[in-house]
């Protein structure tokens, strides 16, 4: 964790801390065996899926929908192109946008 006593340095940003799911980690940086790795995985997704540190707040947006009185999405011909990368391809300037 970033903290006065590593100058700020960590890369933990969320603080989350527990001591089960960091032996489990360097338990996994130790391990060789893929089937043992893949064990120590399920474990660290079990713990994280109780703990829930990580909790995404973002969506992939599949339909792009405006009023009736405003032509912004007229280029998509037929809906979800899956392009955009993770947050979707439907972003547009709103200035360029024409309304009736």
């Amino acid at each position: 964790m970033a903290a006065a006593s590593n100058g700020y340095s960590g890369s933990n940003r969320g603080h989350y801390n527990n001591p089960a799911i960091n032996d489990l980690i360097s338990r996994y940086h130790a391990t060789l065996e893929e089937p043992a790795r893949g064990e120590i995985t399920r474990q660290i997704a079990e713990l994280i899926g109780t703990d829930l540190p990580i909790l995404p707040l973002y969506f992939l947006p599949v339909y792009a929908t405006t009023t009736s009185r405003v032509h912004a999405l007229d280029d998509l011909n037929g809906g979800h192109t899956g392009g955009g990368g993770n947050t979707g391809g439907y972003a547009r300037a709103a200035h360029l946008w024409q309304k009736d």
